[in-house]
């Protein structure tokens, strides 16, 4: 018997459903969870890759590619190394891309102290799972200027909905300067260039997106200003600032829909009180924005968080962080878009202890006036080491999103009402799936503990149970 949490603005209950899962959409085009390994679906299955780690070399991970075919049911059929599984690629994330043939997009090594080299695009055979033509894509002299600090470099590749173009963003997130890309379907370069963004104290690129048309948009965050910048096919560039007042953006996602609109969303960090909220917007053709739609989390969920542990609303505590929120939008089938939100919790009253818990993950249906918003709770903690963000995937179908996640396997037996336990040496990490419907009703269902004995990724066991739902 599962259990459910629905939550209503006005009124909190929990009950229990035999419901039938839902049918599943696709994954998108080279979806991925935490920026791990991907997987493209091709006529009687799966395309996917996999590293070859092999030895160090002056310091660095030297790595292989491999790409593997699966069944429909995602059952190994077979696996060819590139480049003879020689040892030659970066610490780049890999990363398979539908264009108008399969394309692997991999990073290579400059020189001995690791730096970036060339960004590559070979050819994948379907029918073979084997590598055809190369193309550097992005060289490394046109790298150089990002190389002059070591700080780790972050990757977006997206593809329009049509999949006639693509956009690449090489930099990190905090650095003045990024490197951006759009890439025909044949993902020769259509333009390319090193921005600049202007001095402040703290900024951020948010998201990075391409529509049908080939323009690309960006968001930038610095404080309470949102800068979204939108490239035309000859990479002219038009800004439009949306000004958040005494609030801060935390993070802000682009979706590119179906019917051609962009939207703009994300989580709104006001105070160190957890007076948080979430918005929605519409990005015009002309770059202008309309239609904010801005809604406050109620206390309501806010005080189910701290009593997670996981969320204070006094000084000392700080709840739903916003330097390391991750939220994302996703279109169903039916239209209705949805924010998927991270919680977080820092303690920053202990410099001796480098503290940060993930809560819950909330949900938003902008559509749905009466009943907008749905937590999962959950409870996974880190002590002494950097947090690990973005640990989860949302999949969207008719009128459902799955949200897929990571938490204690503890647990799934606990009842939503209670305290759910922390990840510590005597628990086991698992993947969760969870159902949420467009009444705010929800479904958890537990698919993978991932032990030590357990052979795969994450990512991997994601893909074979979308799969087997289809």
């Amino acid at each position: 018997m599962k259990t459910l949490f629905a939550f209503i603005v006005t009124c909190f209950f929990f009950s229990e459903t035999f419901s039938q899962a839902p049918v599943f959409a696709l994954p998108p085009e080279s979806y991925y969870i935490n920026r791990g390994f991907n997987f493209i679906q091709v006529k009687d299955g799966y395309l996917g890759i996999t590293l070859l780690y092999n030895s160090k070399k002056y310091g660095n991970q030297t790595n292989g590619v491999a790409v593997v075919n699966y069944n429909n049911k995602m059952v190994k059929l077979g696996e060819n190394p590139l480049s003879e599984g020689k040892s030659v690629y970066s610490d780049f994330k890999p990363q398979l891309v539908k264009g108008n043939k399969i394309w692997l997009i991999t990073g290579e090594f400059a020189n001995k102290f690791g730096r970036q080299g060339d960004i590559r695009a070979t050819e994948i055979v379907p029918e073979t799972y084997k590598e055809g033509a190369s193309k550097i894509i992005v060289t490394s002299d046109e790298l150089k200027e990002l190389e002059k600090h070591y700080d780790v470099k972050r990757v977006i590749i997206k593809s329009s909905p049509n999949l006639k173009y693509h956009c690449l963003f090489y930099g990190h997130p905090s650095d003045e300067k990024f490197f951006i890309a759009c890439l025909n379907s044949d993902f020769d370069p259509v333009w390319k260039r090193e921005k600049q963004l202007e001095k402040t104290d703290f900024h951020q690129v948010s998201d990075v997106s391409i529509n049908d048309e080939g323009e690309i948009v960006t968001v930038t965050i610095a404080k309470s200003v949102a800068t979204i910048t939108k490239y035309d096919v000859k990479g002219s560039a038009v800004d439009q600032q949306l000004n958040f007042g005494s609030a801060e953006p935390a993070f802000i996602d682009i979706l590119q829909s179906r019917s051609g609109k962009t939207y703009i969303g994300g989580t709104i960090f006001k105070d160190s009180k957890l007076q948080n909220a979430v918005f929605i917007a519409n990005l015009e053709k002309d770059n202008l924005i309309n239609s904010i739609k801005q809604l406050d989390i109620p206390g309501i969920i806010l005080e189910r968080l701290a009593k997670d542990g996981l969320a204070k609303t006094d000084d000392k505590k700080n709840g739903l962080t916003g330097r390391y929120i991750h939220s994302e939008l996703v279109e169903q089938s039916d239209g209705k878009i949805k924010l998927v939100t991270e919680t977080t919790y820092a303690d920053k009253q202990e410099p001796n202890n480098n503290f940060m818990g993930f809560g819950g993950l909330l949900i938003t249906n902008f559509s749905n006036e009466e009943n907008p918003f749905s937590l999962i709770p959950k409870f996974v903690v880190e002590m002494n080491s950097w947090p690990r963000i973005n640990q989860f995937v949302a999949v969207p179908s008719q009128n459902y999103i799955t949200v897929i996640y990571s938490d204690n396997d503890q647990n799934i037996n606990i009842d939503l009402k209670e305290r759910q336990k922390p990840l510590n040496g005597r628990a086991n990490a698992a993947l969760y799936a969870a159902t949420i419907d467009n009444n705010g009703v929800i479904k958890r269902d537990i698919f993978s503990t991932m032990s030590k004995d357990l052979k795969g990724t994450a990512e991997f066991w994601i893909q074979t149970y979308l799969a087997n739902k289809q």
